[in-house]
């Protein structure tokens, strides 16, 4: 991936579904423009036209590629998300908050056997988040949290497979890869305290 070379920051937030994501994530992008500055919130997979294919998938509505095509899938997805949303609002000197970008590529992949180098060949060309925040949180906890949600459960939303993803986002939780954990199986308030501290220090002055 490319650093960032623009004004505008980038930060993704990353998780297993049910772990607080969106949540966390949509609450960020509110904070961030209370306090007057630029930003857009974003997702993947896209509403672009092999985004709108991944959610047909994920939501079981038509076959599943094996696990390499799929995830070659996210990555042409997220090509095409930086080259349309993302890179012209940094440009721009707008913030941007994702929900989901190459992180969760590296760990649905891998989980499922993509290779960590093609992943990595595929993704070389995007934008890399200055600050990537994983909310861990168990994959049991995330599946009781998406059954309260009395809607049905998508592609990956099986106990095993969270398990294994699970793993991996924890191998890709550390600075060593440049991104940050929190613990998700905090209160959702307790959650987003240490999301604003970790903003805070990108921003390198006080949002508080």
């Amino acid at each position: 991936m490319i650093p960032n070379p623009y004004k505008g920051k980038f930060i993704c937030v990353e998780g297993l579904d049910g772990s607080g994501k969106a949540t966390q994530g949509k609450r960020l992008f509110e904070f961030l423009k209370g306090k007057g500055l630029p930003v857009i919130l974003t997702s993947e997979p896209t509403s672009g036209p092999i985004g709108s294919r991944i959610r047909r998938i994920l939501k079981k509505e038509e076959p599943a590629p094996g696990a390499y095509d799929f995830q070659k899938m996210f990555s042409e997805d997220r090509k095409r998300h930086c080259k349309k949303i993302i890179i012209p609002a940094l440009k721009s000197g707008t913030n941007v908050v994702t929900l989901r970008y190459e992180v969760s590529t590296q760990c649905y992949g891998q989980a499922f056997g993509v290779p960590e180098k093609h992943i990595n060949i595929w993704n070389a060309s995007v934008i890399k988040p200055d600050l990537t925040i994983i909310i861990d949180a168990s994959a049991q906890t995330c599946l009781e949290r998406l059954g309260k949600r009395n809607q049905s459960l998508e592609y990956f939303e099986k106990l095993d497979s969270l398990e294994k993803i699970a793993r991996h986002y924890r191998r890709y939780g550390g600075e060593n890869h440049g991104t940050r954990m929190i613990d998700g199986e905090l209160s959702e308030e307790e959650v987003f305290e240490k999301v604003v501290l970790l903003a805070n220090e990108l921003f390198r002055w006080s949002l508080l």
